[in-house]
């Protein structure tokens, strides 16, 4: 059975001030934002020549996605602090709760401003701004710092192809898809059984596969004797491509929902055990969106009660909140990182615990 939910006079003008506040609020602060980074690049768009125009519609434009994902949960915490605490200063909540309606209904439009709110924070996170970041990166790196002469060149590349495979790069030149001194382990359990070293390797675009040159291989046989092979080329077919000798963590945020997933796939056939990144990355961006929603339940139970300093006070609370809310949210993938700490586990930690405080804080709060 569906329920309509009927929006009425109370809600709509809750919603109001809370979407007017939230945005409003927001928008300073991304301006604010804009001011700084404006400010410590100033050199930088002065040296590159960029125009007006090509600065806030190819840079700047992308800035606004970033910020709202990056500051959504916080803002939306302190809207409901703000919009809660003056209308229980001006006694508007004591004589709406006079009237009949009762604490958890109060709440209910709250609730559904988060909600569209974090529907809005999870299509941006999943979707919008890996676009938008991969083009503000881009602008950056070709126009503001002019990038031309690292990004083509890598060295001392390790990689877990699959299981029991491991590859070694000494160098490799992105422009024309050139390694060299190329190593190639192949173990079975703790044995060695294949190792192929090769001064030169290439990626061939029309077969998409890999071609080896000077290369040598070394088979170790059951009997404890070797077997050697010599060559000038040979064609090679390796569960890896050009653009996984480039890809870096803090690339992560540039891979939409879909990518995302399909990359974690990949290592996963491929053996490789550090996806924790990646893994994060993926589960965060579910759970990111639940924060407002959490932290709008605690903001309104602090805030619900007149209480003497009004304002001041629940705004220095909410300020200690929000804070430690983004303190456990980065210890928790600190440790996921390098603690051990399961990814999934490590993302929704902050949430469940912040949930428990907001649902005990409700339950002891007068109504």
């Amino acid at each position: 059975m569906i329920t309509t939910i009927v929006l009425t006079i109370i809600d709509r003008y809750i919603l109001k001030k809370y979407f007017t506040t939230f945005f409003f609020s927001l928008g300073l602060a991304i301006m604010v934002s804009i001011v700084v980074d404006t400010s410590e690049k100033m050199d930088d768009f002065i040296s590159s020549k960029v125009s007006f125009g090509g600065l806030v519609f190819g840079y700047y434009i992308y800035f606004v996605p970033y910020f709202y994902n990056l500051f959504s949960p916080l803002f939306t915490f302190l809207a409901v602090l703000l919009i809660t605490s003056k209308m229980a200063s001006d006694s508007e909540i004591v004589s709406i709760l006079a009237s009949g309606v009762s604490f958890k209904r109060l709440l209910r439009p709250f609730l559904i401003g988060a909600a569209v709110l974090a529907v809005i924070t999870y299509l941006l996170n999943s979707w919008v701004i890996p676009e938008t970041e991969q083009r503000r990166v881009d602008f950056q790196n070709r126009v503001l710092k002019g990038r031309k002469l690292d990004n083509n060149w890598k060295n001392n590349i390790h990689r877990q192809l699959e299981k029991g495979q491991f590859l070694y790069l000494q160098t490799y030149n992105n422009k024309d898809s050139f390694g060299y001194h190329m190593t190639l382990d192949r173990f079975e359990g703790l044995d060695l059984k294949q190792k192929i070293y090769a001064e030169k390797l290439y990626w061939n675009s029309e077969s998409q596969s890999w071609a080896l040159q000077n290369y040598f291989i070394r088979e170790f046989l059951p009997s404890g004797d070797e077997g050697i092979k010599k060559g000038d080329q040979m064609d090679i077919s390796m569960n890896f491509n050009p653009q996984d000798v480039f890809r870096r963590n803090d690339e992560v945020g540039v891979l939409n929902n879909r990518e995302i997933n399909e990359f974690i796939e990949a290592e996963k056939i491929r053996g490789a055990e550090n996806i924790d990144f990646y893994l994060i990355e993926k589960y965060r961006r579910i759970a990111f969106p639940f924060a407002g929603v959490i932290l709008t339940l605690i903001a309104f139970v602090i805030s619900s009660r007149k209480v003497r300093g009004g304002v001041g006070i629940h705004l220095g609370l909410g300020v200690l909140i929000g804070g430690s809310f983004m303190l456990f949210s980065h210890f928790g993938n600190t440790f996921a990182t390098s603690g051990g700490l399961d990814p999934l586990i490590a993302v929704w930690i902050p949430n469940l615990l912040f949930l428990i405080i907001g649902l005990y804080m409700y339950s002891k709060a007068p109504k």
